[in-house]
């Protein structure tokens, strides 16, 4: 049997479409670099416990880099 490629034996093997999560991963690829940072000693295991607290950290970085730039913006066209 020759070699295929996941997409095609997903096609043969009558796969679903992409919904929800895995749609979203689809339209918004991540980034090569990683990016780490330190939390207090026990956050990491309660946030472990948090459902899709990947997916949802990463929108709340978004967030707070736009309402950052949207801030230097204001700075800078003097409406502060």
């Amino acid at each position: 049997m020759p070699f295929e490629k996941d997409h095609r034996v997903a096609k043969r093997l009558g796969s679903k479409p992409l919904t929800g999560e895995a749609q979203a991963r689809r339209l918004y690829p991540l980034g090569f670099k990683s990016f780490a940072f330190r939390v207090r000693q026990g956050t990491a295991d309660k946030l472990k416990q948090i459902p899709n607290w990947q997916g949802r950290l990463r929108n709340y970085i978004e967030l707070l880099v736009m309402r950052e730039q949207r801030q230097m913006k204001r700075i800078e066209d003097g409406e502060v």
